[in-house]
C-alpha cells in the first residue's frame, strides 16, 4: 500500500494521523517538518480551550464533532491524568456583548472570542476566586459545552502513540519537490537540515503546516492557479500560578474556568483571555499582533516573547490575578488565520491528484483538531466526512 506524507507535526498532522491508522492501521505514514522538534509552533504554546458551540455555522458541525471526540479521546485513554482535559465554565467579565459567532474578526480587531460564544447560557454568575478585585460576571457556557486541556500533553500523547505505531517522523526535513506521473502524485523529495537527501514514496500528500501552509504550498506547486489566503497573526501569552487556584486541594474536583475580558486602551486596546487548568496552571493570552514577521519554520520553536509584550502581559496579569502570581513559561506562537475566518479542510488543485490541505485554524486548532484529522482521514481514504465540511473548500 502506498504511503502518505504529512508534511508539519503539529496537532492538525498527528491527529489526522492517528485517526488514518484507527480506521487503517497497515498504512504507512511518514511526518516531515523542519523543526527539530515535533509540533514546536502553536499546537504547543496554544491555550487549549475546547468549545462545542462557538462557531459560524460552516464549521459549526465540525466544531461539535471535534468536541465529542475530545472527550470520548480523554475517556479512553486517561486524557485527565495524561493531558489535562477537564470541563471548563466561561464567564465573562464586564457585559462582553454577544456577537454570534462572527468568524475570527474579534481576534483581529482586539476584542474577545466570547462575543462568539452561543446565547443558550446568559446569567450572572461568581467570579472564579483566583481573579481578584471583584465586580461582576456573567456565565456564557457550563460545563458540558466548553472544556480545556494542556495541548502540549495532547501533541505529546498523539506523537508517542503513532512511534509506537510505526509512523515515521522526519524531523529536520522539508519538503524540496513533489514528484508526480501520469497527474498524479508518486512521491516527495526531501532534504535534511544536515543536506541528505531522500525520495519518500506517497500517493497522497497532506499540508498541514499552520501559518507556513501558503509558502510550503507555494513552493511545491509554483505553477498551481490556486491561492492559500493563509497568513500568520503572532499571539503572546503568559503561564502562570497563583495561590488562589489549587484545583487538588479538596476531595472533589475543582471547574477550570475561561474568563474573558474587555479591551482595555490603558492596556493597549487588547482583551487579556484567562484560562484556569486541571495542574494549577493559568494561561493568559489575547495580545495579537498580524506586524509581527514569521520566523523560518526550523526557528519557530525557538521565538521568545519581546520585552514591551511581556510587561504589558505582566501588568494586566497583576491586576487580574494579583501581585503574588508566579511566571512559569512566556510564549509566542504564530496562528494560521484565514479571511474567511475558516479553516481550509478540503482537496486542492495543484496541478497533481492527491494534494489536500489543513490548515487556517486560527486560535481554534486545539479544539477543531480531532474533528480536523478525523475528517481528513475519511476523505483521504475516500470516505464521505462524518460531518459536512463543505464549506471549508478553497473559495
Amino acid at each position: 500500500m502506498p504511503a502518505k506524507v504529512f508534511l508539519g507535526s503539529g496537532i492538525i498532522s498527528l491527529a489526522t494521523a492517528y485517526y488514518t491508522l484507527l480506521q487503517s492501521p497497515s498504512t504507512h505514514i511518514h511526518l516531515i517538518d523542519p523543526s527539530p522538534t515535533p509540533y514546536p509552533g502553536a499546537s504547543r504554546k496554544a491555550a487549549g480551550f475546547l468549545a462545542k458551540d462557538w462557531f459560524v455555522p460552516s464549521v459549526a458541525p465540525l466544531g461539535a464533532l471535534s468536541f465529542a471526540l475530545h472527550r470520548e479521546l480523554a475517556e479512553l485513554h486517561g486524557g485527565a491524568e495524561r493531558w489535562g482535559y477537564a470541563d471548563s465554565i466561561g464567564v465573562s467579565l464586564a457585559g462582553i456583548e454577544e456577537g454570534g459567532g462572527r468568524g475570527e474578526g474579534w481576534l483581529l480587531d482586539g476584542t474577545s472570542r466570547a462575543t462568539t460564544a452561543s446565547s443558550e447560557v446568559r446569567e450572572k454568575s461568581a467570579i472564579p476566586p483566583w481573579v481578584v478585585g471583584g465586580g461582576e460576571a456573567e456565565m456564557i457556557s457550563g460545563a458540558g459545552t466548553t472544556a480545556q486541556v494542556n495541548p502540549e500533553l495532547l501533541c505529546t500523547f498523539l506523537y508517542e502513540t503513532l512511534v509506537a505505531q510505526g509512523v515515521e517522523f522526519h524531523l529536520g526535513a522539508r519538503a524540496e519537490r513533489v514528484v508526480s506521473e501520469c497527474g498524479v502524485i508518486v512521491g516527495v523529495d526531501i532534504v535534511s537540515d544536515t543536506g541528505t537527501a531522500r525520495h519518500v514514496a506517497c500517493d497522497q500528500l497532506l499540508i498541514a503546516c499552520g501559518a507556513w501552509s501558503r509558502t510550503v504550498f507555494e513552493h511545491l506547486f509554483p505553477a498551481a492557479e490556486t491561492t492559500l489566503s493563509i497568513s500568520a497573526l503572532a499571539g503572546y501569552s503568559l503561564v502562570v500560578r497563583s495561590p488562589r487556584w489549587q484545583p487538588a486541594a479538596g476531595d472533589a474536583p475543582v471547574a477550570c474556568s475561561a474568563v474573558f475580558t474587555i479591551a482595555s486602551e490603558a492596556e493597549g486596546g487588547w482583551a487579556p483571555e484567562i484560562f484556569s487548568r486541571r495542574n494549577g496552571d493559568i494561561y493568559i493570552g489575547g495580545l495579537n499582533t498580524c506586524g509581527l514577521p514569521i520566523p523560518a519554520p526550523a526557528a519557530n520553536s525557538s521565538v521568545g516573547i519581546g520585552g514591551d509584550e511581556l510587561e504589558s502581559m505582566l501588568r494586566v496579569s497583576k491586576r487580574l490575578l494579583g501581585e503574588d502570581v508566579e511566571v512559569v513559561k512566556t510564549g509566542l506562537c504564530f496562528r494560521p488565520v484565514t479571511g474567511q475566518g475558516r479553516p481550509v479542510v478540503a482537496g486542492v488543485e495543484a496541478g497533481v491528484a492527491g494534494v489536500w490541505v489543513a490548515a487556517g485554524h486560527g486560535p481554534w486548532g486545539i479544539s477543531l483538531s480531532l474533528g480536523t484529522g478525523k475528517v481528513m482521514a475519511e476523505m483521504m481514504a475516500g470516505r464521505e466526512a462524518e460531518v459536512d465540511v463543505s464549506g471549508l473548500g478553497i473559495c
